[in-house]
């Protein structure tokens, strides 16, 4: 296939019964939704037709017009769309999270028009390296991030929240193969939920070991985040003798139960 076809590669590297199948569908067409409107990117349209160019309703679209839907663990997708969703997609969720408007070019999601799946274990990838040219450069800077930090946990003290995720964009250009490294660095750490995403001038990879929803047949959604700073080897009356572990327990289920309470009965 061209090298600039949109791919989606879910890896399950990982063993146990949150694992799930491996898969690999390259995408006929991609809805690519920004601040500013939804587009559809292919050479043929959509055989639903045009999907409208509201974001929102873009999205209430793709549910309407996908062919299969999630039925079990076991199954990921039998074919439909394998969805980028962008932290910026939360403020336009919830307006409340932020008074400033978000440039129009903003990326809240890509959807991958994948009606055909194949899975299948991905096997082994040889090791690959990138190699990084030139300094790493971050945004915000090494002090204003800092001073983030600090802000955040002065208001935690304060009682005015009590989490927040303070991130940066590291930047630096490399040289070599991404898609092997990428499939390399998933098996290699056993990931439950790895992903490869290829998108016209990105590459997005995940490995992730949290589910973060799941949808079945009958409309029931799990969660499982994972809270906490000890390994997977930390004996489990280790954690339950750990005022710090149990805080963050309650502090996720506290979350997630909020969060699935806006949708769910």
């Amino acid at each position: 296939m061209p090298a600039d076809t949109p791919l989606a590669v879910l890896h399950s590297a990982g063993a146990g019964p949150w694992s799930t199948a491996s898969l690999c569908a390259a995408a006929e067409g991609l809805l690519r939704i920004q601040a500013g409107g939804a587009s559809w990117l292919a050479d043929q349209p959509h055989p639903a037709g045009p999907p409208p160019s509201d974001p929102l309703d873009a999205l209430q679209w793709a549910h309407d017009v996908r062919v299969h839907g999630m039925t079990d663990l076991a199954t990921p997708c039998a074919g439909a769309w394998i969805m980028v969703l962008y932290y910026e997609l939360g403020r336009v969720l919830e307006p409340a999270a932020s008074s400033n408007p978000l440039p129009p070019d903003t990326p809240l999601a890509d959807l991958l028009w994948c009606p055909t799946v194949h899975t299948g274990d991905a096997g082994e990838s040889p090791p690959c390296h990138l190699h990084a040219e030139g300094p790493i450069h971050s945004m915000p800077d090494e002090a204003t991030h800092a001073a983030h930090v600090q802000r955040t946990v002065d208001w935690i003290h304060a009682g005015d929240i009590f989490q927040a995720n303070i991130a940066r964009q590291l930047t630096v250009a490399v040289h070599g193969d991404a898609m092997a490294w990428a499939r390399h660095a998933i098996a290699s750490n056993h990931a439950a939920f790895g992903a490869l995403i290829r998108l016209p001038g990105r590459l997005i990879m995940s490995m992730s070991p949290e589910l973060f929803l799941h949808v079945d047949a009958a409309g029931t959604i799990t969660s499982r985040p994972i809270k906490g700073t000890a390994d997977a080897q930390t004996p489990v009356t280790a954690l339950l003798a750990s005022t710090k572990d149990a805080a963050e327990l309650h502090m996720i289920v506290d979350l997630v139960r909020n969060d699935l309470g806006r949708v769910c009965r």
